[in-house]
């Protein structure tokens, strides 16, 4: 698999008990679409978190310029363009998701800042898990007008 920030290879490694893809040039990293709530949970529950400042999340996000911003970004696993959000809707951590997999790609610093985020405000973690599932109902509808398509095509052909 390719990073999806820097076409580097990703390296499948053991993180908290989940298979995570490692970027070994940039540090970001590759989750399946539930092993990032695992994977955080288990670092608040080891006590490898700090709380956050209160302040800290929230504030208005700053848009950098145009040529700061980030590029498009395609999902390791499906090779689709991935969504930009906001984990847990005000968090100001904005994670990179599939819409097709529901994998989810976070830049270096960016676990941590969801740890952070989810210790210091422990009732957004339903919303964070809510936006990462939020496409699984635009999937289905997704699968089905796909296997629609399929079928106009045949009955077209036959």
């Amino acid at each position: 698999m390719h990073c999806p920030a820097c076409d580097g290879i990703l390296i499948i490694v053991d993180l908290q008990g989940c298979d995570v893809g490692i970027c070994p040039l940039c540090e970001g990293i590759w989750f399946n679409s539930a092993d990032l709530k695992t994977v955080v949970d288990k670092m608040i529950a080891a006590g490898e978190v700090d709380s956050p400042e209160p302040s800290t999340f929230l504030q208005p996000r700053r848009i950098e310029r145009p040529d700061k911003q980030e590029g498009i970004r395609m999902c390791p696993d499906c090779d689709l363009v991935m969504k930009k959000l906001n984990y847990a809707t005000d968090s100001n951590v904005f994670i990179d998701k599939c819409g097709e997999c529901g994998g989810v790609w976070i830049d270096i610093g960016e676990l941590m800042a969801i740890a952070e985020y989810i210790k210091g405000y422990p009732r957004t973690t339903d919303i964070g898990e809510g936006i990462i599932k939020s496409d699984k109902k635009t999937r289905r509808t997704a699968a089905i007008l796909r296997w629609a398509g399929k079928l106009a095509e045949f009955l077209l052909w036959w």
